[in-house]
């Protein structure tokens, strides 16, 4: 036949982490037939996160998955705990998802092993319960400051 494919097109917005979509810093890619085109800033190096730092600086080459139920509406606690662990981790990892299911689930994992879930607990985890063992997996060194010195004196 005598018809000549149309090349795909698809446009991407990159953000880096913490700005929104409007703020300054942010690049546009055209994909077109597998060739790949950047405007507005130098594209970033292949070793670079999601966050554009470099992964040979030895950070943020970790990953979290907070596994929640969409159906108990979990979304909300889950996000806020996402929250908390990129605040206090900013330095450590690199990809954080939220990934919906069903059945009341609700499990943490760092780097592909549980570290919550509250099927096996019963509960949800404290807040400062949760980032003392997401620290445990990924940043074993680190002092996390008042949440330690508080689990210290309680036990």
């Amino acid at each position: 036949s005598g018809k000549v494919p149309t090349p795909s097109r698809r446009i991407e917005q990159v953000v880096r982490f913490g700005q929104t979509p409007s703020s300054a810093g942010k690049r546009r890619r055209i994909l077109r037939s597998g060739v790949k085109h950047q405007y507005s800033e130098k594209p970033a190096p292949p070793d670079a996160t999601p966050g554009g730092r470099n992964r040979d600086e030895g950070t943020l080459n970790h990953r979290i998955e907070i596994h929640y139920c969409a159906q108990c509406r979990w979304l909300l606690r889950a996000a806020w705990m996402a929250q908390e662990l990129l605040t206090t981790f900013d330095q450590e990892i690199a990809e954080l998802t939220l990934r919906p299911g069903t059945g009341g689930v609700f499990e943490v994992r760092a780097n592909g092993e549980l570290v919550w879930s509250r099927k096996e607990q019963g509960r949800f985890p404290e807040i400062t319960e949760l980032k003392q063992l997401v620290r445990d997996h990924i940043a074993p060194e680190r002092d996390l400051g008042h949440s330690d010195r508080k689990a210290k004196d309680a036990g």
